[in-house]
């Protein structure tokens, strides 16, 4: 005889708070930051009040075993993209979801890997296929929460005793990706199918080790399997330092003590974002759109539906609100296409963080107290959104950088109007100077690589200053050259100079800051393939009150027939 309802088997007690299922915990969090306003509701920071500088104590301890997980790992790290780049970063986040502090590093992931910890709950991952103490989860999917499959997430779930009270995650930028053209940066995929490894939040490890059957489908996959499996340990050996590092901090002041404090740093976010806003930027709507060709229409290589001239066009307008809260839409943006620089609104998010991070709260309390001081509106079947689910991602940095330029002029505006005119930077250029391809290396097999010497361009011209020289990347405001020999050794090129270039910061009172030039030439042993991006023929970077465009980047390849 069936059982009835009143005697069907009870579900076992959840992994969250007070036993919650963890899909509960989330909806609860979320309804009770839509009642009240404020991030679990808390209306004091009682534990800051009460001893500010242990809070700040505790809070320097949980920040410092980020930064130490991501210096650790970047000086451990095989990937030049990582070692000489500091493509990397670290993160703790709460059991639903939330970050809490991070490391330094590409400030993009902020919330990226909250979104995917999320979508794991929201799916009900603590069922099936369970999550569970020494778990090692792993995701690149933009659609579940990324910017692009270039960037490899690793998630470990921390347990104190049965509950789950946090997440430890880490990500790097990874060399190739397996997609149709080599390199982690690839122009010719216009499907999802053409993209490469996709990893969407899968279980890849239990008793903090990994699974051998996903170390030999990496190899199968990418053209560069032994950088994708040492990256992937690296990401591992951060999170195992950053989950020793809250274990010990909640061992010191009790696990319900660590949770309040937790979500006090949060609220704490949200209320610093709202007073820095109001102070640093006039109220009001700002507009400033973007735009980006992709002149594709002799690119032989794509498929000929595919091989089109066609401009991308980003609409951006923020909106401050007299209370701090800030607004961004993309309402009016086009429509996604057949190329590989469509994104979603995880990627969208990422690059709000990077800009922000740089600006409005250039600080070591970033987390998604910011978050929920924003709105964002990125509308179903544009590039922000596409309603397509396989449309191509793999360089959604393509559209994300000249697409957010609007948002630095915006705040620019802002803080050139309140008067903080240190604060006022015209832009940033496009990055779009990136060197990747691949072929037969020495051993005979398919090689690839990406030269992330792009990550040094000029700054944008200031109010009271010029900017500065090849120093940074909107993407990763740390970034560095590398050393010549370190991209020599992943690839047939080699360097004959690499110098700055002059009068290339745009006309002005005061100068944007200079790029660079190299010249590489292939060492002829092996046929190679190779992509390089220019600007293509608009101002993706136009300038602000007045200043000029910069020189766009712009690339020539010389080839000699024997």
């Amino acid at each position: 005889m069936a059982k009835s309802e009143e005697e069907a088997v009870p579900l076992p007690p959840g992994i969250g708070e007070e036993g919650q299922r963890l899909k509960d915990q989330l909806e609860r969090s979320e309804r009770i930051f839509a009642d009240t306003g404020r991030y679990y509701g808390i209306e004091e920071l009682e534990l800051k009040n009460a001893d500010p500088i242990e809070y700040e104590k505790l809070f320097g301890r949980l920040r410092g075993g980020m930064v130490n997980a991501r210096e650790t790992a970047l000086n451990i790290s095989a990937s030049p993209i990582v070692q000489e780049i500091g493509e990397l970063c670290y993160g703790l986040y709460t059991a639903e979801g939330d970050s809490i502090v991070f490391s330094t590093g590409i400030m993009a992931h902020v919330h990226t890997m909250s979104v995917a910890i999320k979508t794991m709950i929201e799916r009900d991952y603590e069922a099936n296929p369970g999550i569970a103490p020494g778990d090692i989860f792993c995701n690149n999917d933009p659609v579940l929460g990324d910017v692009h499959n270039a960037d490899v997430q690793t998630f470990v779930p921390i347990f104190w005793e049965d509950e789950l009270i946090g997440w430890a995650a880490g990500v790097t930028h990874v060399i190739d990706i397996g997609a149709t053209e080599p390199g982690s940066l690839p122009i010719g995929p216009t499907r999802r199918y053409e993209d490469g490894l996709i990893i969407p939040c899968l279980k890849i490890g239990a008793e903090d080790t990994m699974f051998a059957d996903q170390e030999a489908a990496r190899r199968a996959a990418v053209r560069t399997p032994v950088y994708w499996i040492l990256d992937e340990r690296t990401r591992l050996t951060g999170c195992h330092m950053i989950r020793e590092a809250v274990l010990r901090v909640a061992e010191a002041i009790g696990p319900e003590r660590y949770k309040r404090f937790t979500r006090e740093l949060i609220e704490e976010g949200r209320i610093s974002f709202l007073q820095r806003v109001r102070e640093t930027l006039v109220p009001g709507r700002y507009r400033a759109p973007g735009f980006t060709d992709l002149p594709y229409r002799n690119f032989t290589r794509l498929r000929d539906e595919a091989r089109v001239d066609s401009l991308m066009h980003a609409p951006f307008e923020m909106t401050v609100g007299a209370n701090g809260t800030v607004s961004v839409s993309f309402d009016g943006a086009n429509a996604s296409g057949l190329h590989s620089q469509n994104c979603t609104p995880s990627a969208l998010q990422g690059a709000i963080w990077v800009l922000l991070a740089q600006t409005v709260i250039p600080n070591d309390k970033v987390n998604d107290g910011a978050y929920l001081a924003t709105t964002s509106e990125f509308p179903v079947g544009t590039w922000t959104n596409p309603d397509d689910p396989f449309v191509s991602t793999s360089r959604a940095w393509g559209f994300l950088i000249p697409g957010f330029t609007g948002m630095f002029r915006s705040l620019s505006r802002g803080f050139y109007g309140r008067g903080y005119l240190e604060e006022v930077v015209a832009g940033y250029p496009a990055t779009a100077s990136a060197t990747s391809g691949g072929g037969l290396g020495d051993d005979g097999r398919e090689s690839a690589y990406t030269n992330f010497e792009h990550s040094c361009q000029g700054t944008g011209a200031g109010a009271a200053r010029d900017g500065a020289d090849h120093c940074a990347a909107m993407w990763n405001p740390e970034g560095d050259m590398g050393e010549v020999e370190s991209w020599e050794g992943t690839a047939p090129l080699v360097y004959l100079g690499r110098r700055v270039k002059p009068c290339t910061g745009g006309p002005g009172t005061w100068r944007g800051g200079m790029g660079y030039e190299s010249l590489l030439m292939v060492d002829g042993r092996h046929t190679q393939y190779l992509q390089h991006s220019g600007d293509g023929y608009v101002f993706s970077a136009p300038g602000v009150l007045g200043g000029y465009p910069a020189t766009p980047a712009t690339f020539t390849t010389c080839t000699k027939s024997h």
